[in-house]
């Protein structure tokens, strides 16, 4: 399996998707991608408030090795994804954009995230949510969008 000629980072979930299920781009080469982007991009856009790059890339070798056994999940297996920081995930740092819970490492999950660790997807990370509505912050805690 070779991803040279795929552009991992902008294809469609459509198109990566298939990709995976034909086994023609793994969950590995995909997350890996995704985290090299991350490292690449996140420090000039400030919009990752946690990266999950160890807990991702054990989901990937795990999505990898169903899928070659044959127990494909369906088109969110092996797919990257990102969470906004106010969305739990148990065991994973849960801001809520508050500066007070930055250690917050919830007990249970959010619905979205255990519907999206049952159909196989791959959590790199999470975040930045607006908190404007926060007074205690010592400094905006702004993201910027790398389009504008």
């Amino acid at each position: 399996m070779s991803a040279t000629s795929i552009d991992l980072v902008n294809a469609t979930i459509t198109e990566m998707s298939e990709l995976l299920r034909r086994r023609e781009v793994s969950p590995v080469e995909l997350t890996e991608a995704t985290l090299e982007r991350i490292d690449r991009v996140a420090p000039q856009l400030n919009c990752f408030v946690t990266v999950t790059g160890d807990y991702a890339m054990e989901r990937a070798k795990q999505a990898e090795r169903e899928i070659a056994a044959g127990k494909y999940r369906g088109p969110m297996h092996g797919i990257t994804y990102t969470l906004k920081d106010a969305i739990d995930t148990k065991g994973i740092r849960s801001t809520h954009g508050n500066p007070q819970g930055l250690d917050l490492k919830p007990r249970v999950s959010s619905t979205t995230h255990t519907l999206l660790e049952e159909a196989g997807a791959i959590l790199v990370g999470k975040v930045n949510i607006d908190t404007t509505g926060f007074a205690s912050l010592d400094r905006p805690i702004e993201a910027f969008n790398p389009w504008d």
